[in-house]
């Protein structure tokens, strides 16, 4: 029975992040929520434990990004192994605990993606006007969740 509860839970947060995806479309003031992932991704990478099953579904969420955007599957994923393995533990190690450091990570996050889009569909990306927004609310989020845990 308990492991019922467990993949009905892990399947209800993928439907909650699949319609939440989707009604991101709808409504284009919502964020597609890549910097609050990425956050999120670093806090689980930096754990001992890590808990593989929340970075699977962190990971589907991502392709669910992508998926519905019709982008090419996979370059969020590696886009997020890559920046946390270059620069997050190599150039940017001063920022590890700092909200400043969240922040940056969060903005970058969102302009490499942006660039690479617009690079691999050789045109202007038109989500790039919400890069500081997007930005900004997710680093709020992510900053209460934080809070939360504390």
């Amino acid at each position: 029975m308990l492991k019922f509860k467990h993949y009905t839970r892990w399947i209800a947060y993928g439907l909650g992040f699949y319609l939440y995806s989707n009604l991101k479309d709808l409504y284009l003031f919502l964020p597609p929520m890549i910097g609050f992932l990425f956050a999120f991704y670093r806090m689980l990478s930096a754990q001992e434990d890590q808990q593989n099953g929340w970075m699977l579904y962190i990971f589907f969420c991502l392709l669910c990004i992508e998926a519905i955007h019709l982008e090419p599957l996979g370059v969020l994923i590696l886009l997020f192994i890559l920046y946390d393995k270059i620069v997050v533990h190599w150039l940017l190690n001063m920022f590890a605990d700092n909200p400043l450091g969240d922040a940056l990570h969060i903005f970058a996050i969102y302009a490499i993606y942006f660039v690479i889009l617009s690079f691999l569909n050789q045109n202007s990306v038109e989500m790039l006007r919400y890069l500081v927004g997007y930005s900004l609310f997710e680093f709020v989020l992510w900053r209460v969740y934080v809070k939360s845990q504390v």
